[in-house]
């Protein structure tokens, strides 16, 4: 596995090396595309692209090199998706690092653009790693039938996670009370589950000839994966903590003072454990079930 992620480290870096608009934004923007560079390639698991060539290889077909362009799309829509969260929670740092926006805020700040921030920038570059996501997605060695699926299954995903910000943000408008862990639940697994999880394996299915891109065993394992990772990423986002998020833990808790509560703990706890079997009960390839275990553990 890490020989499989050292190549998707080299091809994107090839990618901002090699692409004509990297090479453009480089020539006119030197102190942006260092910014963007040094995000991107900022040390990180890789999870989406290493469970999609696991997947494929589960599944019967070997993603290296004619498939790497998709496990590429992948990485970059990470990349927009964390970029946007970043504004939106105004999130100064992530892995120890300063986050794309504050990068940029601080640019702005020495060189002022009339009407603009830093953030905007970001903002813009996350817009842009999409789009560089589904031109990625058409350069696969594959038919044409099987990249137009692929766009449609990455489309789709992208409308999922969407909808799950927008109820995040309809659950910060309702009184805790009102709320129950199962709504918390729906959100995680469209927002989480769907991108990180279920559409690595669907589009691996979409290149296979072995599974069925629209088993619905997919969206399962995505749903439980999903609940069970954003269960596990609450415990240490200090953002959420700070603007009263409504996760998992303080619904049930009813209040930011009983989250410290052992009750409220262990019911975490629990609930984590749970998903993360049920993930895995539905996954038959010993690689992929050893790396979703990996990733869901609580100690990991």
């Amino acid at each position: 596995m890490q020989k499989l992620k050292t190549e998707i480290e080299a091809h994107f870096v090839r990618h901002l090396e090699e692409h004509f608009f990297w090479r453009q934004l480089a020539e006119e923007s030197p102190a942006g595309f260092q910014a963007v560079r040094e995000t991107l390639l900022a040390p990180g698991k890789r999870l989406r692209p290493l469970l999609f060539c696991a997947a494929c290889r589960a599944a019967g077909r070997e993603p290296f090199p004619d498939l790497m362009p998709i496990a590429l799309a992948l990485e970059l829509a990470h990349s927009f998706i964390l970029i946007h969260d970043d504004i939106i929670d105004r999130s100064a740092e992530r892995r120890g690092k300063s986050t794309l926006p504050k990068r940029m805020d601080g640019l702005f700040a020495a060189q002022p653009a009339d009407g603009f921030r830093g953030s905007d920038f970001a903002l813009v570059t996350g817009d842009l790693l999409y789009t560089l996501a589904i031109e990625s997605l058409l350069q696969a060695e594959a038919s044409d039938s099987q990249k137009t699926e692929a766009v449609r299954l990455f489309t789709r995903a992208a409308l999922d996670t969407g909808r799950g910000a927008l109820l995040e943000m309809r659950a910060a408008q309702t009184p805790l009370d009102e709320l129950t862990t199962e709504d918390i639940e729906k959100i995680y697994a469209l927002k989480t589950g769907s991108y990180t999880f279920a559409l690595p394996l669907q589009l691996a299915a979409c290149f296979s000839d072995v599974w069925k891109k629209d088993d619905p065993v997919f969206t399962t394992i995505g749903k439980y994966a999903g609940v069970a990772f954003q269960l596990r990423n609450d415990q240490h986002d200090t953002d959420d903590l700070r603007d009263a998020r409504r996760t998992w833990a303080l619904v049930y808790a009813g209040s930011k003072e009983a989250l410290g509560d052992s009750g409220t703990l262990t019911a975490v706890k629990k609930a984590q454990e749970e998903n993360t079997r049920c993930a895995l009960a539905s996954v038959d390839s010993p690689e992929l079930s050893a790396l979703l275990k990996q990733v869901l553990s609580a100690t990991a």
